[in-house]
């Protein structure tokens, strides 16, 4: 029942392929939100939750101290070192009368040198959403090719292709998962087929974090 309901939500409600904005809170005349303590830099994979400064990481967020969010893969609250920089930039861009373009260019190697690519490679877009749409868009696809995706795909991973597939006729492939996670790569060979184009997945899904 669950399988079939999943995949139902899917077909039926994210056709629309809706792209998300975000907001961003200006910074105010007394500087109330300017943070005086600095997040401590985390070692990457680090398994030494203990020396982490846990209570420190927590002051960087604004929001209730009794409320837990936990959905900051999609649209979630900024520490104050994010809110700030941001703030700080805008006014002065504002400020001095510049369009910045130096700091697009400057990010644009910053993050191709961390991805181990060149710069032109780099496009930066809204959110993963309108990411996810122009790559789609971006594909030469014709009636008839085969989209594979899972039926554990956020909304805004699953509803560009199903976009395609109303408005030209492209095929979408639900997969189910195997909630273990062991067989789930020979699930999506198995679903390959020579009309396979595109095969579109999260690493980790939305439903259940596998």
């Amino acid at each position: 029942m669950a399988k079939t309901s999943r995949r139902s939500f899917i077909k039926k409600n994210i056709l629309s392929g809706l792209f998300l904005t975000s907001t961003v809170p200006l910074l105010q005349a007394d500087n109330t939100i300017k943070s005086e303590r600095i997040v401590p830099a985390l070692k990457p994979y680090t398994r030494d939750y203990k020396s982490i400064d846990w209570d420190n990481i927590r002051e960087q967020f604004l929001f209730p101290k009794e409320k837990h969010y936990l959905n900051t893969g999609s649209l979630g609250p900024s520490p104050k070192v994010v809110i700030n920089t941001v703030c700080e930039t805008i006014e002065k861009l504002e400020t001095s009368v510049s369009h910045g373009r130096h700091q697009i260019d400057e990010t644009h190697e910053k993050a191709a040198k961390f991805l181990n690519v060149t710069a032109d490679e780099i496009a930066f877009t809204r959110n993963a959403t309108e990411g996810i749409n122009i790559a789609a868009r971006s594909l030469r696809l014709k009636k008839g090719d085969e989209i594979i995706i899972t039926t554990h795909e956020h909304v805004g991973g699953a509803s560009p292709w199903m976009a395609l597939e109303k408005d030209f006729g492209a095929v979408v492939k639900l997969v189910d998962l195997d909630f273990n996670g062991v067989n789930n790569l020979q699930i999506i060979r198995d679903n390959i087929t020579e009309n396979t184009k595109v095969i579109a997945f999260s690493h980790i899904t939305c439903t259940t974090g596998i």
